[in-house]
């Protein structure tokens, strides 16, 4: 199951403190964006890592996993690139914040502590 099955609209409005449906189309296409960052920074040259990856469930994905693409959500939410300081910010972090790298550390390929 991808990241974007197991992390829902829902989740991300709930995260986002958004209680009007107004900026779904939005918000969603952010959320897909997000799982897909997540994904792949998670992604491994081990096929068996990635297959138990892909089986994930809104059961067994790990929280700091979900946490991470929450917090990757927000930060497309928040720094919507209208604003020249924080898209230098952005060109000088590179595309995840530095929050949700440590919050995936342990999951990379080889684990950064």
């Amino acid at each position: 199951m991808p990241l974007s099955d197991v992390v829902t609209l829902e989740d991300v409005k709930a995260h986002l403190r958004v209680t009007i449906d107004d900026e779904d189309f939005d918000i969603e296409a952010k959320r897909l964006a997000a799982c897909a960052i997540v994904t792949a920074y998670l992604r491994r040259r081990d096929t068996d890592w990635n297959d138990e990856m892909d089986a994930w469930t809104v059961d067994t994905v790990p929280l700091d996993v979900k946490h991470a693409v929450l917090l990757q959500v927000g930060d497309l939410y928040f720094q919507r690139g209208d604003d020249p300081q924080q898209a230098q910010k952005v060109e000088q972090r590179g595309v995840l914040t530095s929050a949700v790298r440590a919050v995936l550390g342990p999951y990379r390929d080889p684990p950064l502590a």
